[in-house]
């Protein structure tokens, strides 16, 4: 064991009873933080096909001719 692990046990263990609800509260919620935090084959796979997809939509930086854009972005909003 652990020293860290050992030190939280001897705190644990000097603990009143009625005080142990709310650490274990405490540690519940601690748990269920790391075991949101890790990803499931599922949300990498989603992941994945969502990064696929937005490569496949990204403009090359060469494509943009920024003149262009910005006269069509200024006549759009500025035109009456």
């Amino acid at each position: 064991m652990t020293d860290v692990r050992q030190e939280a046990i001897n705190l644990i263990n000097k603990m009143p009873e009625d005080k142990l609800n709310a650490v274990m509260q405490i540690l519940n919620g601690v748990n269920s933080l790391l075991d949101n935090a890790k990803p499931s084959s599922e949300k990498l796979e989603l992941a994945e096909k969502s990064y696929q997809l937005l490569e496949k939509m990204r403009r090359k930086a060469d494509d943009i001719d920024y003149d262009k854009e910005l006269a069509e972005y200024r006549d759009k909003k500025y035109s009456l």
